[in-house]
């Protein structure tokens, strides 16, 4: 699958300084992006690409699979992908890498 989900972050109450830290640590170049409460997300994914979710939550779909992220939740977009998505009841924050 070309599509792996991890945490970023060991504590459940995650906070997005933490991981502006963590960003700023690992020398990734990385897009804060915010989108209201139950819009549509579209991500272009032409190449391998990171995602963090900072703040509270959305649901992306992959090729076909959906996957739920919330605060300390990541991916790794490892291939070429169709991503689409939508943000929780209170919208979210995410930050995707340059690359």
């Amino acid at each position: 699958m070309p599509v792996r989900k991890f945490r970023w972050s060991k504590d459940y109450e995650s906070a997005e300084e933490e991981l502006i830290q963590l960003l700023e640590r690992k020398s990734i170049q990385a897009t804060r992006i915010h989108v209201e409460p139950h819009e549509k997300i579209f991500v272009p994914i032409a190449h391998s690409r990171h995602v963090w979710c900072a703040e509270g939550s959305f649901t992306l779909k992959i090729n076909t699979v959906q996957f739920s992220m919330q605060p300390g939740d990541a991916l790794d977009i490892l291939d070429q992908a169709d991503v689409t998505g939508q943000s929780g009841m209170t919208g979210c924050a995410f930050y995707i890498s340059k690359q």
